[in-house]
């Protein structure tokens, strides 16, 4: 196994993306590093991913292979065929961020139903009670002179 520093191989916009990636060097046996916020509470923002030093020129080829095979998928897209059978990881990154924005979309209306049910429960108030049927009763009010 390669030994030595680790170089910047690619930078990706998501960590799942970033572990796409991850995925297809380790299965070709390569070392390899991500680093930016991926373990973080909000995983958002640029991952970079990076290689042994010695593995560079072999990453750099099958990126560039990925990205030749993605281009026939974009090629069948522009044809009208549908992505239902693809794989591969850029078909794979498609879907996941489908189901991510419809998952997004669901918590968010979620978030705004919750809210506006603990808004009500937080404005509520009893209804007034009519007064009681019979005599007015008055208490009255002793003083010390």
């Amino acid at each position: 196994m390669p030994s030595g520093a680790m170089v910047l191989v690619a930078t990706v916009p998501t960590v799942f993306e970033a572990q796409l990636l991850a995925a297809r060097l380790g299965a070709e046996g390569l070392l390899w590093q991500l680093r930016g916020n991926v373990g973080g509470p909000y995983p958002v923002g640029p991952v970079h991913v990076l290689v042994a030093e010695g593995d560079l020129r072999a990453a750099q080829e099958l990126l560039l292979a990925d990205e030749v095979e993605a281009s026939f998928d974009g090629l069948a897209e522009r044809e009208g065929d549908d992505d239902r059978g693809a794989t591969g990881p850029a078909a794979w990154a498609r879907r996941r961020r489908g189901r991510a924005a419809l998952a997004g979309g669901a918590a968010l209306v979620a978030v705004v139903l919750s809210g506006r049910l603990v808004l009500e429960a937080l404005t509520w108030s009893e209804p007034a009670r009519p007064a009681p049927a019979g005599p007015a009763v008055t208490t009255p009010v002793v003083t010390a002179d």
